[in-house]
């Protein structure tokens, strides 16, 4: 049942690690790509690790750190051995536009490293690649049932964002671009699940930082964005959002004092 807000109606991001234009496209899952989807220009680092080559990526905190701040960072706690160290923002995230909002196990702001740990501890031997997918599934499953519940209880919230380790925890363990598209129609499904919570005055945008090189086994040079209403301008840089939630932050504003 769809929940009918009153004043304002609600932006709702969900952001999904390593979420890969061309497959969603070749694929046509149809909730992801949405109305309005494109690949968009994210920066890239080098990573200082003994074991990638010096070609140059987008790391995901140098990319959800811009995001959140408006701000191209590169270099951005890339340094992850021996445990994932993403550090704090320099510069305050759009939240501050809006009076109210809710952050979901956003990067960050309340990320638990839940799906980093598990990876970590699997490449230390801990455990093996079947019990590593098991608990995967079980953070995934969790995840998912978690934020159809919360969207589902939001009371007027002008915004929400949600954050998902998924699909690129399952991309670094795959041997081959088939092995994934079974977990991207779960995810094409889920999306049309969130929609159900939502009005059709509500944005819903996703987001990702990086795609996938199967070539080189490394991350892609662009992230992705679909959303279910046309943005003007058009996106092409993750950075975009931070100006446009600032200025839709300010109308609800304008809104509850008028």
């Amino acid at each position: 049942m769809q929940i009918k807000r009153k004043v304002h109606d609600l932006i709702f991001i969900l952001c999904l690690d390593g979420l890969d234009h061309d497959m969603v496209a070749d694929w046509q899952l149809s909730h992801l790509m949405q109305k309005q989807h494109h690949p968009i220009q994210v920066p890239v680092s080098y990573v200082r690790q003994p074991d990638t080559t010096s070609k140059p990526m987008p790391i995901s905190p140098s990319v959800w750190a811009s995001f959140l701040t408006g701000k191209w960072i590169r270099d951005y706690g890339i340094n992850m051995n021996p445990y994932p160290n993403w550090g704090s923002l320099e510069e305050p995230p759009f939240t501050r536009f809006f009076k109210t909002s809710y952050m979901f196990n956003v990067p960050f702001i309340n990320y638990d490293f839940a799906a980093s740990l598990l990876m970590h501890l699997w490449s230390r031997g801990s455990f093996t690649l079947m019990h590593l997918r098991r608990m995967l599934r079980m953070v995934y499953s969790y995840r998912k049932e978690m934020l159809v519940r919360l969207l589902r209880e939001n009371n007027g919230l002008p915004l929400f964002v949600a954050y998902f380790h998924f699909p690129d925890v399952y991309t670094h363990i795959a041997k081959r671009r088939s092995q994934l598209q079974k977990h991207y129609e779960d995810l094409n499904s889920f999306v049309a699940t969130l929609k159900e919570e939502l009005t059709d005055d509500d944005t819903f945008i996703i987001l990702s930082d990086h795609g996938f090189d199967w070539n080189d086994h490394m991350h892609g040079q662009l992230g992705f964005y679909s959303c279910n209403r046309e943005l003007v301008p058009n996106p092409h840089k993750i950075t975009y959002f931070y100006e446009w939630l600032k200025r839709e932050g300010a109308k609800i504003i304008v809104t509850q004092v008028t």
